[in-house]
């Protein structure tokens, strides 16, 4: 929260957070005001586990905002969440709050407690940055990217993909014991593909699985097969958890 900004009401973080421990939650989203010129707006910015818990109906939520069809966006602010997750924060100038959010609401919706009321907090829309972001490419850009990978995941979830990741960059799943990651379009370009190619071409001495191209839909992917019987997310959570046994690395240790 800004300077600007406000709980609602005494109890307005202890509720959120009974919302998680009653659940037994990573993480609770709660619903916002908005003040604007010194008075608070009329329509009010609630969580609905119906929009938030179901990847299609998120999509059209974050598509609609992103395009500026409606004002009410996806209330990311109103969240808290569990530590030691090992969740990364996006490392983007705007819209970083939507990008932490939708990915944690597509891939651990079941994990999310919604907390509609009370009220958690009123955020102001007079402040320097705030008119600063909205004025800025960036803010608008950010947006349409967030509405893209928003249909993407979806897509893939629809489709019952193996998912292994989704990230700034890609989304990798398994199929077919191939792992494969397809870049974002403004994430891998033709020019990026043929350096990497010259790389990890085959006449180095690198212990880096072999990679195959392929331009799909416009975007580039590339799988490596993958050979064995335990899922890779799997396999990484086990050697991690090992290694903290053995305290060979640090139970600080962060994944995701």
């Amino acid at each position: 929260m800004d300077a600007d900004d406000e709980l609602f009401s005494t109890d307005s973080l202890e509720a959120l957070w009974k919302s998680a421990k009653k659940t037994n939650s990573k993480a609770a989203i709660g619903s916002n005001k908005l003040r604007k010129n010194g008075k608070i707006l009329s329509e009010d910015n609630i969580a609905d586990s119906n929009e938030l818990k179901h990847h299609f109906e998120l999509t059209k939520l974050i598509e609609k905002f992103a395009s500026g069809r409606q004002k009410r966006e996806l209330p990311s602010c109103n969240l808290i969440l569990r530590t030691n997750l090992g969740i990364r924060y996006p490392n983007i100038r705007s819209a970083e709050d939507h990008w932490l959010v939708t990915k944690l609401l597509m891939l651990h919706s079941s994990d999310i407690a919604i907390c509609p009321y009370p009220i958690y907090a009123i955020y102001s829309l007079d402040g320097d940055d705030t008119k600063k972001n909205k004025s800025n490419e960036i803010w608008l850009d950010q947006r349409n990217r967030l509405s893209y990978i928003a249909r993407t995941w979806s897509t893939l979830l629809t489709t019952k993909r193996h998912i292994l990741g989704m990230g700034m960059e890609g989304t990798v799943w398994l199929q077919h014991n191939q792992v494969v990651k397809e870049f974002y379009p403004w994430t891998m370009s033709d020019v990026k593909v043929q350096e990497i190619k010259i790389l990890l071409s085959s006449d180095k001495d690198i212990p880096i699985p072999k990679v195959t191209w392929q331009k799909y839909g416009g975007m580039w992917r590339y799988q490596t097969a993958y050979n064995g019987k335990t899922m890779p997310g799997e396999k990484i959570a086990k050697k991690i958890n090992s290694s903290i046994s053995h305290k060979t690395v640090s139970s600080r240790c962060r994944y995701s």
